[in-house]
């Protein structure tokens, strides 16, 4: 889990979140599979990856990972300039059977949220479609009026379409 921190750390991010064991909720033995009396007993693995999220076959190395007993699990989120980052790791405890393999081995869980700036498309409204709209409905729906964040003034790009509003 250091490794990750410190890489995230190096890159501009910071840790917004981070746990260990039993102070990450529910039990920390508990994997995405393993739930025991209830929601109160499944450890963090089960709230992020829940047994139906998991598709890959029965006894493969994805399905052993993240199904089988775990301990000592720590969990952090984290954020880059340009995502969000969120690591689970923890240690398979399976001695015997179709998932021996993994017995003893630390798993890293990450998932990566990249944001995507909103695509910007001017929408021009015409004047006849409006009157259309609203001699049929008695209404009309309108885009490509724009605002600052938190202020009263109408910006510019919106000209073209209060002129068809003015036309009306």
């Amino acid at each position: 889990m250091r490794n990750y921190q410190d890489d995230i750390k190096r890159r501009g991010g910071t840790i917004l979140f981070e746990c260990k064991g039993a102070e990450c909720g529910g039990s920390p033995n508990f994997s995405s599979r393993l739930r025991f009396g209830g929601f109160q007993h499944m450890s963090i693995s089960a709230y992020l990856y829940p047994e139906e999220r998991v598709k890959e076959p029965l006894f493969s190395n994805g399905a052993c990972a993240l199904k089988e007993e775990i301990t000592d699990q720590r969990y952090a989120a984290t954020e880059l300039p340009s995502a969000h980052v969120s690591v689970l790791t923890y240690t398979v405890t399976a001695p015997r059977g179709g998932c021996a393999a993994l017995n003893d081995r630390t798993v890293a869980v990450i998932d990566i949220l990249e944001g995507k700036g909103r695509e910007e498309k001017m929408v021009t409204v015409r004047a006849d479609e409006m009157a259309t709209s609203i001699a049929g409905m008695g209404r009309v729906a309108l885009y490509g009026i724009y605002f600052d964040s938190n202020r009263a003034e109408i910006r510019p790009e919106s000209d073209a379409t209060l002129q068809q509003i003015g036309s009306c």
